[in-house]
């Protein structure tokens, strides 16, 4: 088998609330030794909106819950956009795992 490259997008956030960590990572593997590279990476700070309505997530309800879910969601994905046109990359899969709201 030859080289194999992927390109992987890495997207974090957490409940410190700074901001999303997004990074774009090469990852290579040539005769079976792996090797990687960041190609770009960049914290992206919230927004007042953001910030505020991640920190009050843990309060409200389920329902509200679910809605946020997916305007969080929508949000992600405008800024994985913006980044990838920003910085002009591209990738073949993204890892993400969630924003953390809850810590039990």
């Amino acid at each position: 088998m030859g080289p194999q490259n992927l390109n992987i997008l890495a997207f974090m956030s957490g409940s410190s609330l700074d901001g999303m960590d997004i990074g774009v990572i090469s990852v290579s593997c040539v005769n079976g030794n792996y090797a990687y590279r960041i190609i770009q990476a960049e914290t992206i700070p919230y927004n007042s909106f953001w910030a505020k309505a991640l920190k009050t997530m843990p309060q409200v309800s389920s329902e509200n819950l679910v809605k946020f879910d997916f305007d969080y969601a929508r949000y992600c994905a405008e800024t994985i956009n913006d980044f990838c046109q920003k910085h002009n990359v591209s990738y073949d899969l993204i890892s993400y795992h969630g924003h953390t709201i809850f810590h039990n």
